[in-house]
């Protein structure tokens, strides 16, 4: 079984931001696991359920964005800086929801990323 979904939003330490545009998931059902994939930015997960497995990918997507949103372009393999850049183009503005707060503020960087 096939199937795909799309991630419209991120959620980060700062709050939830809303996509430029939607990132396509395919979603298998094999073995009795869910097997998300996005190949545009590399991610994978598998799950028992669904809906953690989305959450996972979710925060796959936000460790890339925590490894390059600010790290300096000289740090930075050529494919790094495209990525990077890739990145960026696709985050938009806060949005406002209960658990979030409007900030103008770019979340910041926290770890490595193998791409460096």
């Amino acid at each position: 079984m096939s199937r795909s979904n799309k991630i419209t939003h991120i959620r980060l330490d700062e709050g939830i931001y809303k996509l430029r545009y939607p990132i396509d998931l395919e979603i298998e059902f094999e073995s009795d696991e869910y097997i998300l994939h996005n190949n545009e930015f590399n991610l994978l997960t598998t799950s028992r359920n669904l809906k953690d497995g989305i959450e996972r990918i979710g925060d796959e997507l936000k460790l890339l964005w925590l490894d390059y949103s600010e790290e300096e372009t000289r740090n930075l393999t050529e494919g790094g800086i495209i990525f990077r850049d890739k990145l960026h183009s696709l985050l938009n503005e806060e949005i406002t929801v209960e658990l979030a707060k409007k900030s103008s503020n770019p979340p910041r960087k926290s770890s490595n990323h193998p791409l460096r």
